[in-house]
């Protein structure tokens, strides 16, 4: 039994391109290890004998529950809109009890708009809201944990006609897997990720907090 509360963190799987370069999907929630770990790790067992052509096809996706879904919306039926958001409880409830797409107008739901594909570039900025990495090396057959943390200094921020310093992020690996070995601690992987995801975190805070007392 799991000690670990398994609290909604946002995420992404991603297809290694090189030693420094990565592109993936984004993934909303549920994405911390002792939740999430198991599921991509059986479906990389599942596909391990066509990897290079299964990263291709999760790419072709802005979210991963699109891919999930082949890019179709349950609650529409309607393909490439984007994922679900904002579901009336009506729906949900017509959905759970086999009703075919029961709101055809998108009425009782919306969808967020496609997104870019989430880069190894922009861990500065997106590692505040993209929490956990999933790497996946189709030619080594490796899968790289990765967990964001915060990171020096602050970058400035424009959106809606305001502007603001935001903190810097990096990402940390927490462990490099080889499908072909046993399956992973998650509950470890897990840890060990918030742990350094605390030790950081109060690292730039004490240095945030001396920098403001020597105003």
């Amino acid at each position: 039994m799991s000690f670990l509360m398994p609290i909604k963190k946002r995420g992404a799987v991603a297809i290694r391109h090189s030693d420094n370069s990565w592109t993936g999907v984004y993934k909303s929630d549920g994405a911390q290890p002792i939740t999430f770990g198991p599921d991509i790790w059986e479906r990389l067992q599942n596909n391990w004998k066509n990897l290079l052509l299964w990263g291709k096809d999760l790419l072709q996706y802005g979210y991963w529950n699109d891919y999930i879904n082949n890019g179709l919306c349950p609650y529409c039926g309607k393909f490439g809109l984007g994922q679900p958001i904002n579901m009336h409880l009506s729906i949900i409830h017509e959905l759970n009890n086999g009703v075919l797409a029961p709101d055809i107008n998108c009425k009782k739901h919306s969808h967020m708009k496609p997104m870019p594909c989430v880069l190894s570039q922009n861990e500065k900025a997106d590692g505040l809201w993209i929490e956990w990495i999933y790497v996946i090396n189709p030619k080594t057959y490796m899968l790289e944990v990765l967990k964001a943390v915060r990171d020096a200094g602050t970058h400035q921020v424009r959106q809606a006609g305001r502007i603001w310093e935001q903190p810097n992020y990096r990402y940390m690996s927490v462990g490099l897997f080889s499908l072909f070995d046993i399956e992973p601690n998650w509950e470890f992987v897990q840890f060990r990720g918030d742990g350094f995801a605390l030790y950081y975190h109060t690292k730039y805070m004490q240095c945030q907090s001396s920098n403001f007392s020597n105003l």
